[in-house]
C-alpha cells in the first residue's frame, strides 16, 4: 500500500497565557509496515519539541505513536470523519455507515494510544497495573528492535494486549493506572449503546435482527421487523454520536493530566522539559482552519483544552 499524506495546520494550545503556539507540520503516515520505522523521518517536528542535544533525552513527540500527541490525532480524525459524512442522505447510506464504524474504532484506538503514551511518560506506573492483576509482562527481546529508543516504546509493548473495547474495560484500566474513571455509569451506559450499534453494523451489515429488535424496542421504544428493516445513520445520528466520544475523549485527556501530574508531585520526581511537554500535550487541541488574520507565533504559551 502507499502512504497517506495528511497536510493540516495544527493550532496547538498548552499553557495558561494567552497567546498561541501554531506550526504547520506536514504528517505523512506510512501504512506499509516494512518501511514503518521511517515513519517519524517523514515529517517536520515542530520547533517548540526541539532539543539542542537530541542525544541526551527523548523529544516530547517521541513518547506518542507516529510522533503525534493521541488526542490530536483522534481530533483530527473526528474532523476528517464529519467532514465524510453525507449531510444530503435521507435513508440508507452506506458513507455514514463506515464513518461510524470509524469514529467508534478510532476511539479505541485513541484510548489505546493514550493509554500507551502515559506509560511512556511515567514507566513507574506498571508497578500499579501489574498489582491490579493486569500482565505487564513483554518479551525482552522485543526492546532489541527499537535499540535506544525502547523506554518511550515500553508503553506500546505493554498495551498491545490490553482490551479497550468496552466502557468496563476502559474504566477499569485507566483505574489501575491512574485511579481515574473515564466513563460515568450513564455514560458507560449510553457507549454501550453505541456499540450495539456499531456491531450490528460489523457483523449484521446494519440489518435488524431479532436479538437487536428485542433490545431496542424497549430502550427506545421503537418497533423493527427483524431481518427487514435495517438500522440507518443519518447525519444527525452520526453528529450525537461524535459529540458524545468527543466530550469523553478530552474529559480522558484532562483526567489524565491531572492525575498524572498529581503522581509526580507526590513521588518528588523532576521531569526534564521534554517530558514536561510531552505531558502537556495530553492538552494540545486541533483545529483545520486557523484564523488567516492571526499571526503564528512561535515559543508561545496558550490556552489549554
Amino acid at each position: 500500500m502507499g502512504s497517506l499524506a495528511l497536510r493540516s495546520s495544527l493550532r496547538i494550545f498548552s499553557g495558561k497565557k494567552s497567546r498561541i503556539y501554531a506550526a504547520r507540520c506536514e504528517v505523512n503516515i506510512l501504512v506499509n509496515p516494512s518501511v514503518a520505522r521511517k515513519r517519524q523521518s517523514t515529517w517536520k517536528r515542530p520547533n517548540f519539541c526541539n532539543n539542542a542535544n537530541q542525544n541526551a533525552e527523548p523529544l516530547c513527540l517521541d513518547y506518542f505513536s507516529t510522533g503525534v500527541p493521541s488526542g490530536l490525532s483522534f481530533e483530527m480524525a473526528l474532523d476528517e470523519l464529519a467532514k465524510a459524512c453525507d449531510r444530503s442522505a435521507r435513508g440508507l447510506s452506506r458513507v455514514n455507515e463506515i464513518c461510524f464504524i470509524g469514529l467508534v474504532s478510532y476511539f479505541e484506538a485513541f484510548c489505546k494510544d493514550h493509554f500507551a503514551s502515559i506509560i511512556n511518560i511515567e514507566p513507574t506506573l506498571l508497578k500499579g497495573l501489574r498489582k491490579s492483576g493486569h500482565d505487564t509482562s513483554i518479551d525482552p527481546e522485543r526492546l532489541l528492535n527499537f535499540r535506544d529508543d525502547w523506554i518511550v516504546k515500553l508503553g506500546f509493548l505493554v498495551s498491545e494486549k490490553y482490551d479497550f473495547g468496552t466502557a468496563q474495560k476502559i474504566n477499569a484500566l485507566f483505574m489501575a493506572l491512574l485511579k481515574i474513571s473515564p466513563f460515568s455509569k450513564d455514560e458507560a451506559k449510553e457507549y454501550e449503546e453505541i456499540l450495539r450499534d456499531r456491531n450490528l453494523l460489523v457483523h449484521h451489515g446494519g440489518t435488524i435482527t431479532l436479538a437487536y429488535a428485542n433490545q431496542t424496542s424497549a430502550l427506545e421504544n421503537k418497533s423493527y421487523t427483524p431481518y427487514y428493516d435495517s438500522l440507518v445513520v443519518t447525519a444527525d445520528y452520526f453528529d450525537q454520536r461524535l459529540k458524545f466520544i468527543r466530550d469523553i475523549a478530552a474529559k480522558l485527556r484532562r483526567a489524565t493530566h491531572s492525575a498524572l501530574n498529581s503522581y509526580i508531585h507526590q513521588s518528588g520526581e523532576q521531569y526534564s522539559e521534554e517530558r514536561k511537554k510531552a505531558l502537556d500535550a495530553f492538552l494540545w487541541r486541533y483545529e483545520d482552519e486557523p484564523d488567516p488574520d492571526e499571526p503564528i507565533i512561535d515559543g508561545a504559551d496558550a490556552h489549554q483544552l
